[in-house]
């Protein structure tokens, strides 16, 4: 087993392909200690023990000194001003200075790694290749945002054919036992002419070069101790929110997640709970007016859920988004690959889109709202064992 496992991560690791995300967290005490056979470099996605945990390294190399990350052909339509009816990171486009804002993400073309790729522990340099021969572009520029941080940086003008470099400080890459790389790249167009449009085909390739030394990285930690559930995220909203039914300015509310808060492995539920209290002449918000949009590890477009009314002393409204073991942040993660919005919506914007052309809903007052990540009873039944071990 463990010769099939190591064959087929190697091919992960080389080919971008053989063996699922899957397969890899569940491969367990079956899967490689590392090219050497020596114990304290894991596995990419497994599960690591608690007991006798000391600094080690995350050889994922096997013996390569770089790999293709991304190779893909892709349809690039990039200019300002630009609406998209999605959350407002994909909602509002515009071009490159604005790309660069930590709540815009719009006027690009956004580059995510396939699953089961990450930027991989020890990287020192990404070579990104970017070819086109489309007449529509004239000209693009490079951002991306590495793991250790949300906001985009600015790579430069792109000149086709051409690599660019990015040279990686040891926590930019990946960190050991990630799901998903938190890695994003974007295009923009970029040229001299007043209103920047780019339109046609590119060819992609990311290609990662190895140090000469592994990074040393911390014993795993005990990211739940004797806890339940994990804040993520705390929000008050005061005032008067309009509905997308008119595509007021408060639409969309953003659950921003603190500062190194993450969905760690053995979670099984994101839960937002609100409590709502009316003021003034506006509508009274029911479970219909709204409407939760998340992102997390493994799906890198919107999902949306329905709020569920919560008759209890805790809230009044919630959400249960169920999260498996792809969807969960890294053990070591500096940041969590999730994002969270809430939208208030009128019964019939939620039906059809016809719903725009009818009355406003107005909800007027205070949102509280609070989100944990849930821990499943299994890794609660793992944790006992493991100190009863």
């Amino acid at each position: 087993m463990h010769q099939v496992v190591a064959a087929c991560l190697a091919a992960t690791v080389l080919l971008a392909g053989c063996t699922s995300p899957e397969a890899i967290v569940n491969a367990g005490d079956d899967a490689p200690a590392g090219p050497s056979g020596t114990p304290g470099a894991d596995a990419p996605g497994t599960t690591p023990a608690r007991k006798g945990d000391s600094a080690h390294t995350h050889d994922y190399w096997y013996g390569a000194t770089s790999t293709v990350l991304l190779d893909e052909t892709v349809p690039v339509m990039v200019f300002h001003n630009h609406a998209f009816d999605e959350p407002p990171r994909e909602q509002h486009t515009h071009g490159c200075e604005e790309t660069l804002a930590s709540d815009s993400q719009g006027g690009s073309r956004k580059f995510s790694l396939p699953p089961g790729n990450i930027v991989l522990p020890g990287t020192e340099t990404l070579e990104f290749l970017i070819e086109w021969n489309a007449p529509g572009i004239t000209g693009l520029k490079l951002l991306y945002r590495p793991a250790n941080t949300h906001d985009p940086i600015d790579a430069g003008p792109v000149t086709s054919g051409q690599n660019v470099h990015i040279s990686l400080l040891p926590e930019m890459a990946d960190a050991g036992h990630a799901t998903r790389s938190q890695w994003v790249f974007f295009l923009c167009a970029y040229s001299d002419t007043p209103l920047d449009i780019a339109e046609g085909e590119v060819h992609t390739n990311l290609l990662a070069l190895r140090a000469p030394v592994l990074p040393l990285e911390p014993a795993h930690p005990d990211l739940w101790g004797d806890n339940t559930t994990r804040p993520l995220s705390q929000a008050r909203f005061t005032g008067t929110t309009l509905t997308a039914a008119n595509k007021g300015e408060n639409v969309w509310l953003q659950l921003p997640i603190a500062p190194g808060a993450i969905v760690p492995p053995g979670t099984t539920q994101v839960r937002i709970l609100i409590n709502a209290t009316s003021q003034g002449e506006g509508a009274a918000l029911t479970a219909d007016n709204l409407v939760a949009y998340y992102r997390d590890s493994s799906i890198p477009e919107w999902a949306f859920k329905i709020a569920d009314a919560a008759p209890s002393e805790a809230a009044d409204f919630v959400f249960e988004i169920t999260a498996d073991h792809d969807m969960v942040d890294g053990i070591y993660a500096y940041q969590t690959n999730w994002e969270l919005w809430l939208r208030l919506a009128s019964d019939t914007r939620l039906q059809t889109p016809a719903g725009l052309e009818s009355a406003p809903f107005v909800f007027q007052g205070t949102l509280e709202v609070d989100t944990f990540a849930v821990r499943g009873a299994e890794a609660a039944a793992e944790r006992a064992a493991d100190g009863a071990g």
